[in-house]
């Protein structure tokens, strides 16, 4: 369980420093209401799904449902929880140079990756820059 929250704390850092243009910091304040469904057990890949529920000026409040399975089988619900993410601006933690290292970080880490956005619509990698 600790993983699947640390793997939720991760995606979710990265959507909210992402959908600010890397100009703030995010970082893991509360998990709650998290449910565990099924055990993940080693070989299985996990799908996560973020969604920002609520933006505000020193927080962000997001719903993330996890899903697992064997390649190729039909996955099932793992974990469902909703997070707060602190958010402050990246001047208070990085320089300019390191943000834009952490940028193209993003870049590198998200190449090939696909993301959904609101509607089901896929956001393309020109989309994210």
């Amino acid at each position: 369980g600790a993983l699947i929250i640390e793997a939720a704390a991760q995606a979710a850092t990265a959507l909210v420093e992402l959908s600010a243009d890397c100009k703030v910091k995010a970082f893991l304040i509360l998990v709650h209401e998290a449910k565990f469904r099924s055990l993940v057990r080693p070989g299985e890949t996990l799908v996560l799904s973020l969604e920002i529920e609520e933006e505000a000026r020193e927080f962000t409040r997001l719903s993330c449902e996890v899903t697992s399975g064997l390649p190729g089988a039909k996955p099932s619900k793992a974990a469902q929880m909703n997070l707060t993410m602190g958010v402050r601006p990246v001047s208070e933690f990085y320089s300019e140079a390191a943000r834009l290292f952490i940028r193209s970080m993003y870049d590198d880490l998200l190449r090939g990756a696909i993301i959904i956005g609101a509607g089901g619509r896929k956001i393309s990698e020109e989309e994210m820059k």
